[in-house]
């Protein structure tokens, strides 16, 4: 079975790769400029370090392996409105997956983990823990990080997206 990997189809993007935030910084610094925005008031994740990977947090490409739909349609189901958003999916398989690890972050703790090749980390429900996070955001009229909660895919590499499939949702 094809396992996919999903990332926001950015805003700006120039070309046929998505780079990490550091790369980006010296390949395209107006697109860095605007991404880093992205982490005010949160600028210490930018020094944080990545175990097994040993890098930066900005060093590695942040994807998810939950279909975005559910995210997006829990949220508008509370009551938040987004506009509709490209991602894409990316086939886990053109990923090197010595440079790929998942982050589980629960009960304020992250956990890393290499990805073994026969336990792919499907995520087919939000977390509890994100749904409660969801409903609080909505009540306190606070913007919520999207993922929180929600296993990440780091990757730390660049990721050729040409030809691939996007998802509107």
């Amino acid at each position: 079975m094809r396992e996919i990997v999903y990332h926001k189809v950015p805003d700006e993007l120039q070309g046929d790769t998505i780079y990490p935030l550091n790369r980006l910084k010296d390949i395209f610094p107006g697109v860095y400029q605007k991404q880093a925005a992205k982490y005010t008031g949160r600028e210490n994740l930018l020094q944080r370090k990545v175990p097994i990977l040993n890098c930066l947090w900005n060093d590695v490409i942040h994807l998810t392996a939950i279909n975005p739909k559910i995210i997006f349609s829990f949220l508008r189901q509370i009551g938040f409105e987004y506009p509709l958003h490209g991602f894409y999916e990316i086939d886990f398989s053109k990923l090197d997956p010595d440079y790929c690890i998942e982050m589980i972050y629960s009960g304020g703790e992250r956990k890393y983990r290499k990805i073994e090749s026969d336990k792919f980390p499907k995520v087919e429900n939000l977390p509890a823990e994100t749904i409660e996070y969801f409903k609080s955001c909505w009540k306190e009229k606070t913007h919520p990080l999207l993922f929180n909660g929600i296993p990440h895919i780091l990757y730390k590499g660049a990721i050729n997206i040409k030809g691939t499939a996007i998802i509107e949702v």
